[in-house]
């Protein structure tokens, strides 16, 4: 028997220094310090596994620091980490659309060099979607990214001034309370022992033709601006000429 304890601990040890020894993994999870719940606790990285699969979430815990005694019914949150990035990323490159890029550039003073700001915009959206890790931390530490979820939603914004400052307008003029809406479409899914968010496209629906025809009356206006028709300082034409530079992902919704 003494011989096999002394087996089984040099074994232990082994492996102790073999772990001390490897690299460090890092973390795939790029939304970390950027998400929590409605209750204000920081959702971190957690896995799960499935035969040989092991799964990805972001999630709240109960009691954490700051937050003990918490009532009952602050229920912890937990979402699927890969489908909320996914989301993520595709709702910070709708931001990054070439039309909308313009309108926050004139909305801000910056009517020179748009061709580079567009530009500057694709690239940025690529690395939203389908950028490495660093370069998706970078990104969102730049944009000042906050995401906040519920049990059936995710409300996201980023900062005004950081995507001009991203995009290259050093002198940006918004105010740091200035913030741009993400848009997270989901659903919630109610199972017999279970709910759980489930991140989704936007449901198609029938136009509302007032949006339709304001849209057509914003697409007029630009085009009298342009040709010099419209005086560029008259703020209800500025204001309305904004319509015509939005997503097309927006356009297509209405």
């Amino acid at each position: 028997p003494l011989a096999l304890w002394d087996e089984v601990q040099a074994q232990i040890s082994a492996a102790r220094v073999r772990r001390a020894k490897a690299p460090a993994q890092r973390s795939a999870s790029w939304l970390v310090g950027k998400i929590r719940d409605t209750q204000g606790r920081v959702m971190s990285p957690s896995t799960s596994v499935d035969g040989a699969h092991r799964n990805r979430y972001y999630a709240s815990i109960r009691g954490a620091p700051g937050h003990e005694g918490e009532p009952e019914e602050a229920q912890p949150v937990r979402v699927p980490a890969a489908a909320i990035e996914k989301a993520v990323g595709q709702a910070i490159a709708e931001v990054l659309a070439p039309d909308r890029v313009v309108a926050l550039a004139l909305d801000h003073g910056h009517h020179d060099d748009l061709e580079r700001l567009m530009a500057k915009a694709a690239e940025l959206a690529v690395i939203a979607t389908h950028g490495d890790h660093e370069g998706r931390v970078a990104l969102c530490m730049s944009l000042g990214l906050s995401l906040v979820v519920s049990a059936d939603a995710v409300e996201g914004c980023i900062s005004t001034r950081g995507v001009l400052q991203a995009l290259g307008c050093s002198d940006a003029s918004a105010s740091d309370d200035d913030k741009v809406a993400l848009d997270i479409p989901t659903e919630r899914l109610i199972r017999p022992r279970s709910t759980t968010l489930v991140f989704k496209s936007a449901q198609s629906q029938e136009p509302d033709m007032a949006l339709v025809e304001l849209m057509a009356r914003a697409q007029r206006t630009r085009d009298r601006m342009l040709a010099g028709e419209v005086d560029p300082d008259n703020r209800h034409a500025r204001r309305l000429v904004r319509l015509a530079y939005l997503s097309p992902a927006i356009v297509t919704a209405i």
